[in-house]
């Protein structure tokens, strides 16, 4: 939600996150949307150690069991495409993830929510 201060609307400065989401999230995610290809979930999250940029960690065809047997001990994003046409989104965050890094991760997920359209 955008404050006083950051709302270029009451004269603020609009002020960006940082976060890169790379453009095989978008890609990938078409893929995913796309019934006349095989791929159907993806999962993406931070590259490595950074804390800006966001990148497809996994993804294949093998629907909801494949993909809830590649979540990471790391927060990240994901959608599934399932077996009857819809569409679901996910954002999964471990217990062994640090405080910090899924605070970070939950603020931004509107990044990869972004990418949705695509």
């Amino acid at each position: 939600m955008p404050t006083l201060l950051t709302d270029p609307r009451s004269g603020g400065t609009a002020k960006s996150s940082g976060v890169k989401v790379d453009q095989s999230v978008a890609q990938t995610w078409s893929q995913v949307r796309d019934d006349s290809t095989p791929t159907n979930w993806l999962i993406a999250s931070f590259d490595g150690n950074s804390k800006t940029d966001v990148t497809v960690v996994a993804s294949g065809s093998g629907g909801l069991e494949e993909c809830s047997s590649k979540l990471l001990d790391v927060a990240c994003y994901g959608g599934i495409r399932l077996a009857n046409g819809r569409f679901v989104t996910f954002f999964m965050s471990r217990r062994a993830v640090r405080p910090c890094r899924g605070s970070s991760i939950d603020v931004q997920k509107w990044s990869f929510e972004c990418t949705r359209g695509m």
